[in-house]
């Protein structure tokens, strides 16, 4: 495919199918479906929620249903990828306008990017119509002035490939709100040049205007609007017309057309301000909004955490140490369930397809529509890390970084006491939920290394359970309401060969008693027991990519002496 071409050869190009011309929307979702690794990219944690985006906003929008007609904002709190996620929709559909399908051409040397179909005349319109393709619009002035050039002839119009550049601004626009005072339309529709006035005689002829606006910028692609919201009102006016009919008004001339995809970004409290203004009404009927909260899935936000570090940072990681970070994290932004008994950690569990006795992940995410709209955000994190990893330490485990989340909560001048209180609670859960896997380490070391001791403590407790014993009752103290009240039936079950009963005969839930009974006595008979978990645990655990640490085997001690 060449760079250019005279309008006659692209419209015959396009009679001859040979060319299937795109709007700025079907452009995006043909970049979107050749992207198919887009929702894979580890900065967009909160894959989920694009996906919805993708398939409620872009996919219709894209086969060309009336969606195509409103602004799509995004809501969600600071941090949870909002920018990110337009900023990849751009880096689509940039490399998309450099394949020949996704092949984007202008009247050549046109500051708005116009389509050159809109200078063709209405019987060839038609002809185009029947192709499939409908041209939508009439050419601007500024351009209808330019036809003069070719004598009036649209045949001679010359036509040129662009390719999307948001560092040239062509097809790519990005507008962020400025100070009130001072910020004006002129930023989003251009001005008029006074400069060349006297040359063109008057401020309203199409050449004595600058169209280097924003929405000009961004005609054929997208239009991207920072804090949406926090602009002034009269600010948004023009995009009434652009999204419904695709035109915009500027200074002294007729409408112009333009194609692009327009999407903004605004956090909760902004827009409900904005709703509440009856005057927004118009506003707001010709926008699709949707939430994109924070990330909920425990194992994205690990992977988040991963991209902030360098190389040499992982060795220094200790066991669980971003995993127990992300817990506290995710359980500042679960709610806790009002219409099922489970836990806000088991909510966690269930969002990243864990499973949990009795529920379902569908059941949890219906309850609340905006659940993880609050809570700690990834800069907060990204910060602590920032600040942990620069340090010239060995060793980075999870309690340090949950004493650092500690340190910043508490030195945060904006988050209330309120949410301060409750996400500290959060940070004591996951030191438990830590603990938990610390222990649970321990225990496999039992399982591997003490198996005789098991199998003895097992016969001896059934034996000795009917005469309740000091022994037996030691055992039973270890044991939830729920295990007594089952295991007499597990006795008369394995009464007949009582003598023989080994540990890997119990039930799951046992088993774990008795590891834990088998591991106090350890504790108390065997002064080394921290020397052979040490070597235990350079052998399995490393196997495991579990480095055994100091710092981690201090921990375990503490876990140990308080049971």
């Amino acid at each position: 495919m060449r760079d250019s071409y005279s309008l006659k050869e692209y419209v015959q190009m396009i009679l001859d199918k040979k060319f299937i011309p795109l709007t700025s929307h079907q452009r995006l979702w043909n970049a979107l479906v050749k992207n198919d690794s887009l929702l894979k990219d580890p900065v967009l944690s909160n894959a989920d929620f694009f996906k919805k985006t993708i398939d409620e906003y872009f996919r219709p929008a894209g086969k060309g249903y009336d969606v195509r007609k409103r602004m799509l904002v995004l809501v969600g709190p600071p941090g949870s990828g909002k920018s990110t996620f337009v900023q990849k929709l751009k880096e689509s559909i940039i490399v998309y306008s450099y394949t020949d399908e996704g092949a984007v051409f202008r009247i050549k040397g046109c500051a708005l990017n116009e389509d050159p179909l809109l200078a063709v005349p209405e019987a060839i319109r038609s002809k185009i119509r029947q192709c499939g393709i409908e041209v939508r619009g009439q050419l601007s002035t500024y351009n209808q002035y330019r036809l003069q050039q070719f004598q009036g002839e649209w045949e001679n119009v010359q036509i040129e490939r662009f390719y999307l550049s948001e560092a040239k601004r062509q097809g790519i626009g990005h507008f962020f709100p400025g100070d009130h005072y001072s910020q004006d339309q002129s930023d989003l529709l251009g001005s008029i040049d006074y400069s060349t006035i006297t040359k063109y005689g008057s401020p309203s002829h199409p050449m004595a205007y600058r169209y280097d606006g924003e929405i000009q910028a961004a005609n054929r692609g997208i239009l991207e609007l920072n804090e949406v919201f926090k602009c002034q009102r009269q600010l948004l006016y023009p995009f009434i017309s652009l999204s419904e009919e695709g035109s915009y008004k500027i200074s002294r001339q007729s409408p112009l057309c333009a194609d692009e995809v327009v999407i903004g970004h605004t956090n909760e409290t902004d827009l409900e301000d904005f709703i509440k203004e009856k005057n927004n009404e118009a506003l707001t009927s010709r926008m699709v909004f949707i939430r994109v909260p924070y990330n909920l899935v425990l194992s994205n936000e690990i992977i988040l955490y991963q991209e902030k570090l360098l190389n040499h940072d992982v060795s220094r990681l200790q066991y669980q140490a971003l995993e127990t970070l992300a817990m506290a994290v995710l359980l500042t932004r679960v709610k806790r369930s009002n219409q099922f008994p489970v836990t806000k950690m088991e909510k966690v569990m269930l969002y990243n397809g864990e499973k949990v006795e009795g529920f379902s992940r569908d059941d949890l995410t219906e309850e609340y529509q905006d659940e993880g709209m609050s809570g700690i955000e990834p800069r907060m994190v990204f910060n602590l890390l920032a600040k942990v990893c620069a340090r010239d330490t060995d060793q980075i485990d999870a309690e340090l970084l949950l004493e650092e989340l500690e340190i910043s909560l508490k030195n945060d001048y904006v988050l209330p006491l309120q949410e301060r209180e409750k996400f500290l609670n959060a940070i004591e859960q996951a030191r438990a939920y830590y603990h938990t896997k610390l222990y649970d380490l321990v225990l496999d070391f039992i399982e591997d290394e003490k198996m005789s001791d098991l199998d003895q403590n097992v016969q001896r407790y059934f034996q000795e359970l009917s005469s309740e014993t000091s022994f037996s009752k030691s055992v039973d103290s270890l044991m939830e309401m729920n295990l007594k009240h089952n295991r007499d039936s597990l006795r008369e079950w394995l009464e007949d060969d009582l003598d023989n009963i080994r540990y890997s005969d119990l039930p799951d839930d046992y088993q774990r008693i008795f590891k834990r009974f088998t591991l106090k006595q350890i504790q108390v008979t065997e002064e080394n027991f921290r020397e052979q978990l040490y070597e235990y645990g350079l052998q399995q655990w490393k196997n495991k990519s579990i480095f055994v640490s100091d710092s981690m085997l201090d921990t375990i001690d503490q876990l140990m002496r308080s049971e």
